[in-house]
């Protein structure tokens, strides 16, 4: 915690507020020392948020608008004809702990998912409208996250309506409240762009495609042809969708084609039809919820590599991707030898895929970077 960490564990504490409500308090060393101050939560083992350190301003309400106005500006530049949704503030990257606002368009989808966050839920949203004047806020908490620190569940509003969204210059139909998560995912826009650069002239394969992000900067890129796989039947609705509204851009879009498939199923099948492509993106589900089933999630990383290489014609490139926070990089690419080696092939590695910059890492909190991955090359 002196070097900036900003979680306390109930374990840690030598002696602990003489409250049950969650309240701001005062950090002290077992010296007497002040650490800081901090947000505390009882019965909660994640006790202690950190929210300011020794020699910076008392923490209060306008502590939280200065910071969500400096979280807002840091992004401004993300704006663009391009991109009208991003990321505000990712919670305690921002120094906002378990606060999660994502604005699409005009729209903000919101997530409180922390004591800290619920304790000043007025004032945030109070400050939110003052700076952004939107259209309309949606709570999107993540009720898990909530029900860790003793907090009632957040019902989501049913929402019907469409939010039209544009990231990395392709629209696509947001359902925010109704969606997975805050209703999008911002986090891979800079990866679609990278993957897509290298798809014209090429075969793609598309894995837990979702509302088909990777799909379609593929085919606005020159890909030949592109197969997407989920197993949601609505995702692919979605993406359904949004070949409509990019049906402009996309003029042998009939290339494009899904299928609702288990994809570990699916892959086994395609390598008993022979099928080859020469660029294959791999964007599974969380596949490690916690450091527990972090075994189990390496070995079914493994597999859907393994499966997925047994797809991939010469030279063909591989984008592999986990959103599991204890798959580190270090043990992706232990996976990705072990897969390789069983699928009798050699990988080189291009680059390292990370988080788009409005979810940034704050380097005292390693928790705050969760979306790794891997661009390769195959060879036989």
């Amino acid at each position: 915690m002196r070097f900036g960490h900003p979680w306390i564990f109930s374990g840690a504490l030598a002696s602990a507020p003489q409250t049950e409500n969650a309240t701001l308090a005062d950090i002290l060393s077992s010296r007497g020392e002040l650490l800081g101050q901090g947000f505390y939560t009882p019965h909660a083992r994640l006790a202690v948020r950190m929210l300011a350190q020794p020699g910076e301003p008392i923490f209060s309400t306008e502590t939280i608008h200065r910071r969500l106005a400096a979280a807002i500006e840091r992004r401004r530049q993300l704006f663009t004809g391009k991109n009208n949704s991003a990321r505000l503030v990712f919670a305690e990257s921002d120094f906002l702990p378990g606060l999660i606002v994502d604005q699409f368009d005009g729209i903000l989808s919101v997530q409180l998912n922390g004591a800290f966050a619920e304790h000043y839920r007025a004032d945030i949203l109070a400050s939110l409208n003052a700076l952004l004047k939107p259209k309309e806020i949606f709570d999107t908490s993540d009720n898990d996250a909530r029900n860790r620190e003793g907090l009632k569940g957040v019902s989501r509003i049913h929402n019907a309506d469409e939010t039209i969204i544009m990231s990395g210059g392709i629209r696509y139909a947001a359902r925010i409240g109704a969606g997975q998560k805050t209703g999008f995912y911002l986090d891979q826009r800079t990866n679609r762009a990278i993957v897509a650069e290298h798809a014209a002239g090429c075969r793609a394969l598309d894995a837990f495609c979702y509302s088909g992000g990777f799909s379609l900067a593929c085919a606005k890129a020159g890909a030949t042809a592109v197969t997407a796989i989920d197993s949601s039947a609505d995702a692919l609705q979605l993406f359904a969708r949004n070949l409509e509204l990019n049906a402009a851009d996309l003029p042998q879009r009939e290339k494009i084609n899904t299928v609702q498939a288990d994809v570990f199923e699916e892959l086994r099948k395609m390598k008993a039809a022979g099928e080859k492509f020469n660029l294959i993106i791999l964007d599974p589900p969380k596949l490690a919820p916690s450091r527990s089933k972090t075994v189990a999630a390496e070995k079914a990383y493994k597999d859907l590599n393994l499966q997925a290489l047994h797809l991939a014609a010469p030279g063909a490139l591989l984008a592999t991707f986990s959103c599991s926070g204890a798959m580190t990089f270090d043990k992706l690419r232990q996976v990705l030898h072990y897969a390789a080696h069983d699928a009798g092939k050699q990988l080189q590695i291009l680059q390292p895929l990370v988080q788009a910059e409005d979810h940034p890492v704050l380097l005292a909190f390693p928790e705050s970077e969760y979306l790794r991955g891997y661009l390769c090359r195959v060879y036989i």
